[in-house]
């Protein structure tokens, strides 16, 4: 017996319109999983960038919090670039996030 996996793209149409018309049901709880999968993918996905984003912000301010009120020339410029770094990193998450919500 065949699988779905071995017809071609012509077939697997052909074998949709079929079902399309004798089994709409059927056809209709097939395409409503596939989309919960895919729903399923993207929130893993957008949760996974903002858990990202989250844990450089975090390590951003650890990395400031003993220099906290003072002024900017008293802050290493090693810890000033650790920090930026991760700064750099959480805003790349961020966009990332963004684009695949569809945000500008």
């Amino acid at each position: 017996m065949l699988n779905p996996n071995d017809l071609t793209k012509a077939e697997l149409l052909q074998v949709m319109e079929m079902l399309e018309c004798t089994a709409e049901y059927y056809l209709d709880r097939a395409l409503s999983q596939i989309e919960r999968q895919r729903n399923d993918a993207h929130y893993e996905r957008s949760r996974r960038l903002i858990d990202e984003e989250r844990k450089h912000n975090n390590a951003y301010l650890e990395i400031l919090r003993p220099y906290e009120g003072k002024h900017l020339i008293d802050i290493p410029p090693d810890v000033v670039k650790r920090a930026q770094a991760e700064w750099e990193k959480a805003r790349a998450a961020g966009r990332k996030w963004d684009k695949l919500n569809g945000i500008d």
